[in-house]
């Protein structure tokens, strides 16, 4: 057994697993353990291979990960209710990683799943506030004792500011802000570390909620979180959410509003603005440059809007 396999099923002493079921536990820890996959990666993996495992037998030997049963799955999902194409779209994802696990550990000699289709997806376009939303928006400045507004103010800022994705910023410590050179290090998808920009408002506003928070007793260190409750744990990702969309609505935002719709917001106005997708994509911490191609539909669009608004023959 070569080392690939070795890693995939924990060393050479660690028998095979001999069943589907075996096969797919072995698969999540080793996209855990060894791929640093988010949680909520784990999570839904486990939910959209539930079903095939159910439809095939978990205690099926692994050979029966085979192209007729697969597709039997797919057309018995089609039998009971026609799945939306999104959701289709991720068990076909999750069946094809689970595939290729298996072949690359020499379990079968090729991975069946990658000759399932996948629907097509519509194209939408992402939601976000324009740049005029952000200038006209109002809101009085968070009183300078309420530490819970100072915290809605500076989580605005640092996913506005960083373009950052929720779990970053709820796994960050205090220690990962560079004030200095305003450079911010986050631990992305598959745990892959990039540096972002952090804007010198979003220190400010980080820097009173701390302040605050001091002197109600609750004082981190660098290697406490950056968001913290009144025990001094690091606040829940829900509550992040909850704190993004009160400061929006404060500011007299009427749309959908979240910490992913600041992420969008913040990479199209760096497109509208004059930057380069590729910086973009490092900026997002995007694998592939095709995920990050979906932002220059958004700008495309806003400039067919203001042709035919400007225009004279528009």
């Amino acid at each position: 057994m070569d080392s690939s396999k070795d890693t995939q099923f924990g060393g050479s002493r660690a028998a095979p697993p001999a069943t589907l079921g075996e096969a797919r536990e072995r698969w999540l820890e080793w996209l855990r353990s060894i791929r640093g996959a988010a949680p909520t990666t784990i999570v839904a993996y486990r939910r959209d291979t539930d079903g095939f495992l159910k439809h095939a037998g978990p205690g099926r030997p692994v050979s029966d990960f085979a192209l007729p049963t697969l597709r039997g799955y797919l057309y018995e999902l089609h039998g009971k209710k026609t799945p939306a194409a999104a959701s289709l779209a991720q068990v076909v994802a999750a069946l094809r990683s689970f595939g290729k696990f298996l072949a690359s550990g020499g379990l079968l000699p090729r991975n069946p799943a990658a000759d399932l289709r996948s629907p097509k997806l519509p194209k939408k376009l992402v939601p976000f506030l324009s740049q005029r939303d952000l200038a006209e928006g109002k809101a009085e400045a968070p009183d300078p004792d309420d530490a819970q507004g100072l915290r809605r103010a500076a989580a605005l800022e640092l996913f506005y500011g960083s373009g950052v994705r929720l779990a970053e910023v709820a796994g960050a410590k205090r220690r990962d802000l560079d004030e200095g050179r305003l450079l911010f290090r986050v631990l992305g998808k598959g745990s892959k570390e990039r540096v972002v920009a952090v804007t010198r408002s979003a220190l400010a506003a980080l820097r009173a909620y701390w302040d605050e928070m001091a002197k109600e007793g609750v004082a981190a260190g660098a290697d406490g979180p950056i968001f913290v409750n009144a025990k001094g744990l690091p606040v829940s990702r829900r509550t992040l959410e909850r704190d993004v969309e009160r400061a929006l609505r404060e500011r007299g935002w009427d749309g959908k509003a979240s910490p992913h719709m600041l992420r969008h917001s913040f990479a199209t106005h760096l497109l509208e603005n004059g930057a380069d997708l590729m910086s973009v994509k490092e900026l997002l911490g995007h694998s592939s440059i095709g995920t990050t191609q979906v932002y220059t539909h958004v700008t495309a669009r806003q400039m067919k809007e203001a042709y035919d608004k400007a225009h004279p023959r528009g």
